[in-house]
C-alpha cells in the first residue's frame, strides 16, 4: 500500500482518518518566517515526529509568516495544546519539539544596505544565514532554505536551494521551484524563489 501524504495550509481541526496507522506514521512542519525589516527576517524551524499515536479531530496551528516588519513567525503545532511536534516560526522564543529538529537560518544585519533573510529549515537539516547589508547600500542575499546542499547568501547573490539550485544574482529574483534566496547587490535585492 502507497503511503498518504496530507498538506495541511490552513485551518485550526484536522480529521484524522481511519486508515491513519498510529505505528508508522511521520508529522512533519515549518513555522512561518519572521517579517522582513531593515535586518532580514529570520528563517523559520522544521520539526518531525514518528508513530504519533492519535484519532479523530485534533486541534492544529499552522505558522503564519510575521506580518509586520520584524513580526515574529507563528509556530506550527501538532495539536496546538502539550504538543508533540512543534516548529517555532522565525524569532520565536519558544524551543521546537519532535523526534527530530532543526533551526532556521539567521537574518542578516543591516548597514546602509538591508540584510538578506534567513532560510527556512527542513527535512534535510538547518536553513542558512541571510547575508549582511553593506555600507556602500548593497542588501544582503537571502540564505538558502531546507539544509541539504543549501548555502548561505553572499552581498552578491543568494544562497542555493537545498538540491544546489543557486539563488539569485545581485537585484535579481531567485526561480521558483529552486528554493534558493534572491540576489543581494543593489539597492533592493531579489525576491527569493518559492521551494
Amino acid at each position: 500500500m502507497a503511503d498518504t501524504v496530507v498538506f495541511i495550509i490552513s485551518g485550526t481541526s484536522y480529521l484524522i482518518p481511519a486508515d491513519f496507522n498510529p505505528n508508522a506514521n511521520t508529522i512533519e512542519g515549518i513555522g512561518g518566517g519572521q517579517g522582513g525589516a531593515a535586518n532580514g527576517g529570520k528563517g523559520a524551524s522544521y520539526a518531525l515526529v514518528s508513530n504519533d499515536n492519535r484519532s479523530g479531530t485534533i486541534s492544529i496551528q499552522v505558522g503564519a509568516g510575521g506580518n509586520t516588519s520584524g513580526g515574529n513567525g507563528t509556530d506550527t503545532k501538532w495539536p496546538s495544546t502539550s504538543s508533540t511536534m512543534l516548529a517555532p516560526g522565525g524569532n520565536s522564543a519558544t524551543a521546537a519539539v519532535g523526534n527530530t529538529t532543526f533551526a532556521g537560518g539567521a537574518a542578516g544585519s543591516s548597514s546602509l544596505g538591508g540584510g538578506g533573510g534567513g532560510g527556512a529549515a527542513g527535512p534535510g537539516g538547518v536553513g542558512k544565514a541571510g547575508a549582511n547589508g553593506d555600507a556602500s547600500g548593497n542588501g544582503g542575499g537571502g540564505g538558502g532554505a531546507g539544509g541539504g546542499s543549501s548555502t548561505a547568501g553572499s552581498s552578491t547573490a543568494g544562497g542555493k536551494g537545498p538540491t544546489g539550485t543557486a539563488g539569485g544574482n545581485a537585484g535579481t529574483p531567485g526561480s521558483n521551484g529552486s528554493g534558493g534566496g534572491g540576489g543581494g547587490a543593489g539597492i533592493g535585492g531579489g525576491a527569493g524563489g518559492n521551494g
